[in-house]
Order: structure tokens, then sequence, then C-alpha cells
């Protein structure tokens, strides 16, 4: 009986198509992950623009979330207007009347809020924003000036004020409206245009007396964050103690609200940057995503995405 030849595949022709199934599924993979990161690196830049869009919404409609430590024994708003007081009794803050409603009350009172203060933290991941509070301009003799900064320092502005703990005697400091902080999505990190980590204060507030928006950024990190938590954690002997501490560690808001022209100490106006860093960045990439803050930016169209690619004349100003 004459025997057919068995058909079937080589050992080399099997390896081959392993090996073409292997790159195929590697290359695959590859431009599936580098979608993934391209939109995790998207998502992050579009969640942080927004978010400081949104710092705008709530500078523009202004919004009581009636927290902070403002209570019916802080005659001054905030810890400013106490050092005003403590400096110079003739100076000393009125904000309304005790024995009315709501005396003591954010919103309620002779208080008002005025902006948000951007604290952003070393590391670059994250930022916290409190509310700018100062004396209303209707209990003022007078409001110094029209200079928006000079305004606000002549009402007292600040973002931290002090609870007084009757039963005891002794005052801890707290935040003087309310406070969040915003991490950006996906582990991203925010850059400036050298590739360092971003740091400093951005101040976002209304003037007192023509009630347009204005955007300054001060060039120096103050970290409320960490001075308030030494405060809270302990109580003070006396408001003196407070208050001399921050005015040290120059953690008092209105030392800095006065319009001077240093840009390492005062608040001053002009474009701010943004560089978006990632672990999803794609090295494939010239420029990480520029978030632009125009200079003086009065509304939330102040704030624009540069893109990698951006045809804006300005360029991207990212590394």
């Amino acid at each position: 009986m004459k025997h057919l030849p068995k058909k079937g595949f080589t050992l080399v022709e099997v390896t081959l198509v392993l090996a073409i199934t292997a790159t195929m599924l590697i290359a695959f993979m590859g431009t599936i992950s580098s979608r993934i990161s391209r939109e995790r690196y998207t998502d992050s830049t579009r969640g942080f623009a927004d978010a400081l869009r949104k710092i705008y919404s709530e500078v523009e409609n202004v919004q009581n979330g009636r927290t902070g430590s403002i209570s019916d024994q802080n005659k001054y708003c905030t810890l400013a207007g106490q050092a005003a007081s403590l400096t110079d009794p003739s100076l000393a803050p009125n904000p309304g009347d005790s024995s009315q409603p709501g005396f003591g009350y954010v919103g309620r009172s002779g208080c008002a809020i005025y902006g948000k203060l951007i604290s952003f933290n070393e590391d670059g991941k994250s930022y916290n924003v409190y509310d700018v509070i100062g004396e209303a301009v209707e209990f003022r003799d007078s409001v110094v000036g029209d200079n928006a900064l000079t305004s606000l320092k002549s009402i007292y502005a600040d973002v931290l004020s002090f609870a007084p703990n009757g039963s005891t005697g002794t005052y801890s400091l707290k935040p003087a409206g309310a406070e969040y902080s915003y991490y950006p999505t996906w582990n991203a990190w925010l850059e400036n245009t050298d590739g360092e980590r971003f740091k400093g204060e951005i101040l976002i507030a209304r003037s007192p007396l023509s009630g347009a928006v204005h955007t300054y950024y001060l060039n120096k990190k103050l970290d409320f964050q960490k001075f308030m938590s030494n405060y809270q954690d302990r109580n003070a002997s006396s408001l003196s103690e407070v208050v001399n501490s921050a005015k040290s560690g120059g953690y008092a808001l209105s030392a800095y609200l006065d319009g001077g022209t240093d840009p390492n100490k005062n608040f001053v106006m002009g474009d701010i940057d943004f560089c978006v860093g990632s672990s999803d960045f794609l090295i494939g990439l010239s420029r990480k995503n520029n978030i632009r803050i125009r200079e003086d930016g009065h509304n939330s169209s102040a704030v624009e995405i540069v893109e990698t690619d951006s045809t804006d004349p300005e360029g991207n100003r990212c590394k």
C-alpha cells in the first residue's frame, strides 16, 4: 500500500506565525496604551483649566457656604482686621451691630467675601482655595484709593481669622471663610515654564469699590495651610500670639496688598502660565500642554489651553 505524505506545518512555519502574531499584538497594545495615555493627559489638562474657570465663576457669583471661623465674638472679620486694632485702636474695624441677628457671620454681617486666594502646594500636585474676606464697604468711613489692591488692604482683606474659645480664654487660627482643595486628575502635576513645580499664590478678587474682577500673582510661597495647621492643633494663650506669629512669618495677606513694584514681594499682574506634567505625558510630544491665565483676567474666559501643537501666535511656553 502506498503511503501518502502527511500534511501539516513545519516547526519553522509555526514559529514564524507565532512571531508575527506576537509582533502585531505588541504593536496593537502599544497603540492602545498610547491612546489611553494621551486621553488621560488631555483629561488632566482640561480638568485643571475647568477648575480655574470655576474659581472665576465663584468670584463673580458669590455664594456663601456659611463656613469659616467668624463667630459672635469676632468683631474684626479677619486676622488682618484684628492686627490693625492691636497696632492702632483708632483703626479698629466695626463690622456691624452685635445686637442684630446674624452678627458675626460672613454674608450676614459687616464682613463680605471679595474673592479667592489660590495657594499652590510645594509638590505641584494640589492647591488650596480660600475665601478672601474683608470688612463690608458700608461699614467703613472710607475705602482708600481706586486701586483694587489698595482698596482691599483698607478693608483688611485676608484669608485668616481666629476662633476664640470662651471657656479657656484661648484662640485658634482658622480660615476666615470657606476652604477647599483641588487635585489634578490622573496623578498630574503643575510646573512653571522652566520645568519646576509651580508654587506661589494667585489672587482673584473683586474691587470693593467698582466690583470689577482682577487677577494677580505673588511669586512667593506662603503655605497658609501649613501655618494654619500649627494653630489649629493647639490653642494660643493670647490673640496677640496668633497675630504676631502670622505677621512675623509673612502670612498676613494684607502685608502684600500694597500695589508695590517688587515682583518678588507683592502681587503683580501678567500672564500666568502652567505646564501640565504627568506620567502619562507622551515622549513623542514636543511640549507639555500650556494653561494660561491672561493678564489681569476678569472672568473665566481668561483661562486658555495652549496645546502642544498650538498655532497660537504667542506659542506654547512649556518645555
